[in-house]
């Protein structure tokens, strides 16, 4: 299940990817500027 639920995720991240690419880009940005503080 876990495995299943893994490879879905990360269909569904690379269809953001593609069609959200200035999103995502803002989202990593913040997720890293989180991790660094």
């Amino acid at each position: 299940m876990s495995h299943h639920y893994e490879i879905v995720d990360h269909e569904v991240v690379y269809f953001i990817c593609k069609n959200n690419i200035p999103h995502l880009k803002s989202v990593i940005t913040k997720m890293i500027n989180e991790l660094h503080k």
